[in-house]
């Protein structure tokens, strides 16, 4: 039952993080000027934003099964990452039903 509780956190975790991506990408206009010709902070804000997004989710799902995989507990590391997978595409699909 601690597994299934933690990975639904997990996963809420990575939800909210690629939430917040998708509402910064989404309004990406009023952060870098979108007009003919890119400029600079464009070509610095977005591939940052991405990569602190990518970690931040990679954190959400992988950090603690690495943690327990580190202490030799194969078998609930590789549950809870699943678990956790699980649960993202729950969320996809109720996502996909609502919109």
């Amino acid at each position: 039952m601690q597994l299934i509780s933690l990975s639904f956190l997990q996963a809420i975790g990575a939800s909210v993080v690629l939430g917040l991506w998708t509402l910064f990408m989404t309004n990406l206009n009023h952060f870098v000027d979108t007009t003919s010709k890119p400029d600079m902070p464009g070509f610095i804000l977005i591939p940052v934003a991405f990569v602190i997004a990518a970690t931040l989710s990679a954190g959400a799902v992988l950090g603690y099964p690495i943690y327990l995989a580190l202490q030799k507990h194969w078998e609930k590391a590789v549950s809870l990452v699943g678990l956790t997978v699980l649960w993202l595409m729950v969320f996809v699909t109720i996502l996909i039903f609502v919109y």
